[in-house]
């Protein structure tokens, strides 16, 4: 898994079990994106290492049945890591689940507040369904919505105001898509102040793109920038598609022999192809992978040394083979594990109290899952 920074991280079964036990602590979205994995990725490390949410206590369940009771299943779902599913299985251990005949009372307040928020907004807030409010504002006799959010001069602003800004940043400013903007234009019949139709012009605004940029261009002509890239193709200004070369049998089995003793990357970069073609033109000729039990333990013994990546530019075949190679041989480590000394523990510790965890981390190079666990065991 790849975090922001392009960094492939891999973790050892240790690490894997701090993760999933700090977020238990922290919520699954919090520590899947310190670890730079991917949600359903972290989920899967807490029920390996026993840290699932089907496995929290009476106390936290009922905490997050709840939860939902006040800001809707799907919110107390999302914050649990668990599926709305669940929470709704969790009501009905505690008999917290909401009747199915409301009181009256309540219809006629879930009702009210609909004609204030919304009904989407007030369904949320009394806990049920949008089409279980459309029905009581329909026995109610309720057609009356929320006032909308911006009136027509609102909007008239907004269209003409994105002119003279362009149309990006007038949305910005209001606070809504770009398309909505172009709506309001179309509205009020304000498609361009001078609009664009002879060649001459247009062509005039394809070259002005090369030194402005697209999209001052396009607002200065009063059109999307999708418009000002096609007039450029029209007029041969733009740059042509880079379409990969055609290769006959012949060469595409020479490409292919060549990727086992190369590499797939040194090949396609000869090929001027993707990696992805040169594979599929391996496997199409039988050369896609080291079928020998030697061949395979070897390449699982050395990724961890220099980590899948690598092992996998030299095995010519993708980390993810690597990654089941591995599992075949019962192979584990990873060359990017490091071992703190106590006294590195300490120093970063007491920079922790000075400075914080994520400043520490960012200081020192250390994981901050790791910074939080030694903090816990201090």
């Amino acid at each position: 898994m790849d975090n922001s920074n392009g960094v492939r991280f891999q973790y050892s079964d240790k690490e894997k079990r701090k993760f999933a036990k700090l977020s238990t602590e922290l919520g699954v979205e919090e520590v899947a994106r310190m670890a730079g994995v991917s949600k359903s990725r972290l989920s899967g490390w807490r029920t390996r290492f026993g840290f699932a949410n089907r496995l929290l206590s009476k106390e936290e369940r009922e905490k997050v049945a709840r939860l939902s009771l006040e800001i809707g299943v799907p919110a107390a779902a999302e914050q649990a890591g668990v599926c709305g599913a669940t929470v709704v299985s969790w009501r009905k251990e505690f008999k917290l689940s909401q009747p199915r005949e409301k009181p009256a009372a309540m219809k006629r307040a879930a009702v009210k507040r609909s004609i204030v928020v919304g009904p989407v907004a007030a369904a949320r807030e009394f806990g049920v369904s949008t089409r279980t409010l459309c029905v009581w504002r329909e026995d109610e006799g309720v057609t009356e919505l929320p006032p909308p959010r911006f009136s027509d001069a609102e909007k008239r602003k907004y269209a003409k105001l994105s002119f003279e800004l362009g149309a990006e940043k007038a949305a910005s400013k209001a606070g809504v898509h770009t398309t909505t903007i172009f709506r309001w234009r179309e509205k009020f019949g304000m498609n361009s102040p001078a609009r664009v139709t002879s060649e001459e012009e247009k062509l005039h605004f394809a070259q002005l793109a090369s030194s402005i940029g697209r999209s001052e261009a396009a607002r200065q002509a009063g059109v999307i920038p999708a418009t000002i890239t096609q007039w450029r193709r029209d007029f041969g200004i733009a740059k042509p598609r880079n379409t990969p070369p055609e290769y006959t049998d012949e060469e595409k089995r020479r490409f292919a022999q060549l990727a086992v003793e190369i590499g797939n990357a040194a090949a396609a970069e000869q090929a001027k192809v993707s990696r992805k073609r040169i594979g599929a033109w391996r496997k199409k000729f039988q050369l896609s992978a080291y079928a020998t039990l030697k061949q395979r333990q070897k390449f699982a013994h050395l990724s961890t040394k220099v980590g899948l990546e690598q092992a996998a530019e030299k095995a010519g075949v993708h980390p993810s083979t690597i990654v089941s190679w591995r599992k075949e041989f019962d192979v584990r480590g990873t060359p990017t594990k490091r071992h703190y000394t106590p006294e590195e523990r300490k120093a970063a510790l007491k920079l922790c109290e000075e400075m914080g965890p994520t400043a520490t981390s960012r200081k020192l190079g250390i994981p901050i899952v790791t910074l939080h666990f030694w903090r816990r065991r201090k």
